[in-house]
């Protein structure tokens, strides 16, 4: 075990609260599993089983999302880096990988990279897996549209993370990388 004086400090942000046009379509999203449950029980047998069947793949991608996609929580201390949080899962970036941290407003993200593509999750809480630009693909793993962080990385894809208190969030991450 180690001692007191041995450990360094870490910080931790949860995933913000997500942005009003997100809000709106997580709810839409969400309402889908009711319309499959209404729309099954007056159903004839053979239209029931396929609603009742694809019901039931809609529940297990939700749960995906909520357990394999959407983050709870970002990580940042001087040895490990970043971590990001799972239900399920870490992914750990060393602090010697990062190069870079900025908050980018969706005007400012629009100018340097155009429009993307979505490949993954989205609509429900938020965007999560990689976003396809005119530069190529970002680690996407955001609950807002309107502040993003852009976590550029010495190797490998950049990340697009939208965490509670993200000027915090970028003064950590520029601490950790000039360690």
């Amino acid at each position: 075990m180690r001692s007191r004086e041995s450990r360094t400090p870490v910080t931790r942000f949860g995933l913000t609260s997500m942005s009003t046009d997100i809000r709106v379509l997580t709810w839409i999203v969400l309402a889908l599993p009711l319309g499959l449950a209404l729309g099954a029980s007056p159903a004839r047998v053979p239209v029931r089983a396929v609603l009742l069947v694809v019901l039931a793949v809609v529940i297990v991608l939700y749960a995906s999302v909520w357990l394999f996609w959407r983050p709870t929580a970002f990580e940042v201390d001087a040895r490990g880096g970043l971590r990001i949080l799972w239900p399920l899962r870490v992914r750990t970036i060393p602090a010697g990988e990062i190069a870079e941290a900025v908050v980018l407003s969706r005007e400012a993200f629009h100018r340097e990279f155009g429009w993307g593509m979505r490949i993954g999750a989205g609509g429900l809480w938020g965007g999560f897996g990689w976003l396809y630009t005119a530069k190529g693909l970002l680690g996407l793993h955001v609950s807002r549209t309107d502040r993003l962080v852009l976590v550029r990385l010495r190797t490998g894809r950049p990340l697009l993370v939208t965490p509670e208190d993200d000027e915090r969030f970028v003064a950590a991450l520029r601490a950790v990388s000039r360690g």
